[in-house]
């Protein structure tokens, strides 16, 4: 009988051994990139970038990328760690794919592994001692009270009743702040995020809820992930720091012609909300933000006229796949979760004032977009022109943000959109950017500035394919 993890013994076979050299230099990195074709203007040394450091095989735990950040971080004391996240890459044809902008998502069946994502400032001066990253993650609680699925054909249509399998969130968040009470970390805390990971091939049984898994197949009939809590934090003296977060929702309009499908705002003004809650927050630390999906279902009985929009954010799995609820719309809806720690002497001296800038690779032909090296060179070219801005170490976080779309029929990225048909049966693609946090007024540059190409760019080459640095 074939294990969980089976599938990925095959996927992994090309990727070479972690190597302890520090990646290509940024100029060089841009050399190989973009040639004679590269801007001009792009900074020789950026201030602002990040490191992916990936799994070696199917055997790899996140434990063993930390270490692999740690012996990169005492090799490279020129930088400074700011920030870190978890990002999902696709892996074709036997290798993980860092080269697109754009991905076919889990409808085909794809293999897919968590990649440790640095987000790391250049110093002037090198630090003596090296920084030392650690982690801990916090798997859901589970009730005591397990429950299974009720499963019934009945014609063409498969109807599923699901229950909940774990408790809310909030609770998972307490207990694992009474654990840092009774024992804190050695050290600061750096960022939290919540994971989305894949814990079972069939809705009837649990298989794995170890935190440090790092590959997954994704686009069976029957999924489902849980939601973990991962804590980055800086190894030194116990900052004795509790953990909390915001979350900001979309408000909505209710659709006459459509009742279980409202009309949401823009992103732009959810993140305005929450610039606007962090400004009132005197005691906290803001550490980071994050934007997350849930399914959007409504609250009413079948074949009821009256619907009312919910959107769970305490809910701690996730079910996909093709099945069918009366509650679900076929939808999925975006919010911002603000992440912050407080700790007994710890006071802000200016209050936040929370911006965002995203950056997305520009449309080079009806299927083709830039390259995730041509994006970074533009954030590298924005944060230049902002160098006034940023010399306070104003950057609160930078975050890998997915968008759907449809290449094929050149449909526009819309990056306001805070819901969204789930498009898994049918087809669609997945567009990544960067959106970076900053505590700050930060001014746009001219549009000639941030040199759009006008042609592809070959992608970057690495020896090593653990570390990328872009």
């Amino acid at each position: 009988m074939e294990g969980p993890h089976s599938k990925f013994h095959e996927s992994f076979h090309n990727t070479t051994a972690y190597s302890s050299l520090a990646p290509p230099s940024y100029e060089t990195a841009v050399t190989q990139a973009g040639g004679s074709n590269a801007p001009s203007n792009i900074p020789s040394e950026p201030q602002f970038t990040y490191i992916d450091f990936a799994p070696d095989g199917p055997a790899e735990q996140y434990d063993d990328l930390v270490e692999k950040a740690n012996n990169w971080l005492s090799h490279n004391r020129t930088f400074s760690l700011q920030s870190c996240e978890t990002v999902i890459v696709p892996v074709k044809k036997g290798a993980l794919s860092f080269e697109s902008a754009s991905h076919i998502p889990a409808h085909n069946h794809r293999d897919y592994a968590s990649v440790l994502r640095c987000w790391v400032s250049r110093l002037e001066t090198p630090l003596t001692e090296p920084q030392v990253l650690g982690t801990i993650a916090k798997a859901p609680l589970q009730k005591s009270n397990f429950t299974t699925t009720i499963g019934g054909i009945f014609g063409s249509l498969s109807v599923q009743l699901c229950f909940d399998l774990f408790k809310p969130q909030k609770e998972t968040l307490k207990q694992l702040n009474e654990e840092l009470e009774q024992n804190p970390l050695p050290g600061r805390i750096l960022k939290v995020e919540t994971v989305k990971m894949k814990i079972t091939e069939s809705l009837s049984r649990l298989i794995n809820l170890n935190p440090n898994v790092l590959y997954f197949h994704d686009g069976d009939r029957q999924n489902l992930f849980a939601h973990y809590i991962r804590v980055f934090y800086l190894k030194g003296e116990a900052a004795h720091e509790q953990i909390g977060w915001k979350d900001v929702v979309p408000s909505y309009e209710v659709n006459k012609a459509n009742p279980k499908r409202p009309k949401f705002e823009p992103m732009s003004s959810v993140l305005y909300k929450a610039g606007q809650w962090a400004h009132t927050q005197m005691d906290k630390r803001i550490t980071g933000l994050q934007t997350i999906e849930m399914p959007l279902e409504v609250d009413s009985t079948p074949f009821s006229t009256s619907c009312r929009p919910i959107l769970d954010t305490n809910c701690s799995e996730l079910y996909t796949g093709r099945q069918f609820t009366p509650l679900y719309t076929g939808a999925l809806v975006k919010y911002v979760r603000m992440y912050y720690v407080t700790s007994e002497s710890f006071q802000v001296s200016r209050p936040y004032y929370v911006t965002q800038r995203l950056f997305m690779p520009f449309k080079l032909t009806a299927r083709t977009l830039e390259t995730p090296v041509d994006n970074l060179r533009r954030l590298a070219v924005w944060l230049a022109y902002n160098s006034s801005a940023t010399a306070d170490n104003n950057i609160i976080c930078a975050e890998t943000v997915n968008f759907p779309t449809r290449l094929l029929y050149q449909q526009p990225v819309d990056t306001e959109a805070c819901s969204y048909r789930d498009l898994e049966q049918c087809g669609h693609d997945v567009v990544s950017g960067i959106r970076l946090y900053m505590n700050g007024v930060c001014h746009e540059p001219p549009a000639n500035v941030l040199a759009i190409p006008i042609a592809p760019l070959a992608p970057i080459t690495n020896e090593s394919s653990c570390c990328n640095i872009l």
